[in-house]
């Protein structure tokens, strides 16, 4: 079944009218008709008595209108927090950094992430031993030099982009992807 077909039909009856329909949608009346004449040469049943008056519901549009209303308005629903949620980060982000660093900074950086993005859950891990980003887990790692990230760099290719970025106060950070946060000022 075409779905576009059927939401094309429950256009127009929502709407109650080709005209209506066509002015809501931004789609031309022809093509509206086309795929509701479609849907009921599919569905072997007239759904719309088309008259001089106006567009009306047949029993059989009537049913098919009440029954896929719900349903079809779902999707919508869906597919909008689907859109959503690929702009909106959402889930968790574990990080691992060394004990002072987390200590000085960590609490202030999450508290001004978890501010801006309230969908994640930032979840700090303070250690000063070198950590496996894929075998524990971690999204990214905050080391305060380049020691041990040869044995990373091998270990963290499976699949994942990263990268090593050294900032200005020479701390380098390791991602498991190429997420990059906004910078605040």
């Amino acid at each position: 079944m075409d779905l576009n077909a059927l939401t094309d039909f429950a256009l127009v009856a929502t709407h109650g009218g080709l005209g209506k329909a066509s002015r809501a949608s931004g789609r031309s009346k022809a093509t509206l008709s086309r795929r509701i004449a479609e849907l009921e040469e599919q569905l072997r049943v007239r759904l719309i008595e088309r008259s001089a008056r106006g567009l009306k519901l047949t029993e059989a549009g009537q049913m098919l209108m009440d029954r896929t209303e719900g349903p079809m308005h779902e999707v919508a629903e869906a597919m909008v927090a689907a859109r959503e949620g690929l702009s909106a980060p959402r889930g968790r982000l574990r990080v691992a950094s060394p004990v002072l660093f987390s200590q000085l900074a960590m609490g202030r950086i999450s508290a001004e992430f978890c501010a801006a993005y309230p969908e994640v859950t930032f979840e700090v891990v303070a250690e000063d031993r070198l950590v496996d980003l894929v075998e524990e887990q971690f999204d990214t790692v905050i080391r305060k030099d380049c020691a041990g990230l040869s044995a990373w760099r091998c270990s963290a290719t499976h699949g994942m982009q990263s990268k090593p970025c050294k900032s200005e106060l020479s701390i380098v950070l390791w991602a498991r992807t190429s997420w990059k946060m906004p910078r605040t000022s």
